[in-house]
């Protein structure tokens, strides 16, 4: 069990699974969340004839503590959920989990202040299968959102497989949760039983095409199959007010995916600190997508993004000079900074009216 200021998290040791995720001391999600699922598969790689997988064969389910040392490597056996860190900034839970001769090492990662992050290692054999990262909502889900190039859209239901970028939502009247992740595009909604599944592996062949009547795959010699071997994912995920999470998505889903910056050396710290140059106030849910040179001068671009439905403003300030600025819903705005003034031109930079 672990408790943060407002945010509390329960992870069953006979499992290796969530049984609750609680904020503010409301439950965000049913027992056995975040498991790892496996469904029935096939040889196509552009999957032609079907547009959702739904014929579920099982879950990875927590290794014996003999086999847990022999997939971890240790001196001796070893719980399969096991505490690896704890102190006061925070605290990871690791789990070992298999499903036939496959492998899966899942770490909670649970932060004072930063919520919940799961990091997932696997080693996977599997052929003409897939897995998908199941998050069961404890409460009516209306709707799910994912992330577009400037922008979002509701996604697909019924178990459909849907596209999205950086960030996943699931949302009800007035709970939400955001799966923020790095690099997994796959995803279906289960909306009859609120449950969103993220697609992480999937191993058809490389090259094969449906024929009826004609078998498609070599029955005498060993054919390569797609996502074979050791894979890492990771995922950070908030929940809340439904309307606090789909405006704070696309900061919370930057964040997470701005890695920072490591240097073989640092300065001194001797001085006094630089004020920043340009700064973005009295609003955090804008976002500063671009700061670059023109494209046909040497005047500044920066590049400002609302990624809500509703009017918002905020104030743009480069040096010692000032700009109001109104977003309506969804919209793009350029600014750029000649040295002297800050003025709204259009995407292209104004290079179309010139």
């Amino acid at each position: 069990m672990f408790e943060s200021k407002n945010t509390y998290v329960e992870i069953n040791r006979s499992t290796g699974l969530i049984d609750s995720y609680r904020k503010n001391g409301q439950e965000y999600v049913k027992p056995g969340a975040f498991s790892l699922e496996v469904f029935d598969d096939n040889y196509d790689p552009w999957y032609m004839e079907n547009v959702s997988w739904k014929n579920k064969l099982g879950s990875f389910v927590l290794l014996s503590s003999q086999e847990t040392q022999r997939f971890c490597c240790t001196d001796s056996p070893i719980d399969s959920v096991h505490v690896i860190e704890s102190g006061d900034v925070r605290t990871i839970v690791e789990a070992a989990f298999g499903y036939n001769s496959a492998r899966a090492l899942v770490k909670y990662i649970l932060s004072q202040k930063e919520g919940l992050r799961i990091d997932i290692h696997i080693l996977w054999d599997e052929k003409q299968k897939l897995i998908k990262l199941n998050i069961p909502a404890a409460f009516n889900t209306s709707d799910c959102i994912g992330e577009h190039a400037y922008g979002r859209e509701a996604l697909k239901k019924n178990m459909v497989e849907n596209v999205s970028q950086k960030y996943i939502i699931i949302c009800g009247e007035d709970k939400g949760i955001i799966a923020a992740n790095n690099g997994v595009y796959g995803s279906s909604y289960d909306e009859n039983n609120n449950e969103l599944k993220i697609t992480l592996l999937r191993s058809p062949s490389y090259t094969a095409h449906p024929i009826e009547g004609r078998v498609v795959m070599p029955q005498d010699r060993y054919m390569p199959y797609i996502e074979q071997g050791e894979r890492e994912f990771s995922f950070a995920f908030d929940i809340g007010n439904s309307n606090d999470i789909l405006n704070n998505a696309g900061r919370f889903a930057a964040h997470f995916n701005t890695q920072p910056m490591l240097l073989s050396f640092y300065p001194t710290g001797v001085g006094e600190k630089p004020a920043s140059p340009i700064r973005l106030e009295g609003n955090d849910i804008i976002q500063i997508t671009a700061f670059k040179r023109a494209e046909n001068s040497n005047n500044w671009i920066i590049r400002l993004f609302n990624p809500t439905q509703k009017v918002q403003t905020a104030q743009l300030t480069f040096n010692d000079n000032k700009s109001d600025i109104i977003f309506n819903a969804y919209e793009i705005k350029t600014v750029l900074y000649d040295g002297h003034s800050l003025s709204e031109t259009d995407l292209l930079e104004g290079l179309l009216s010139k």
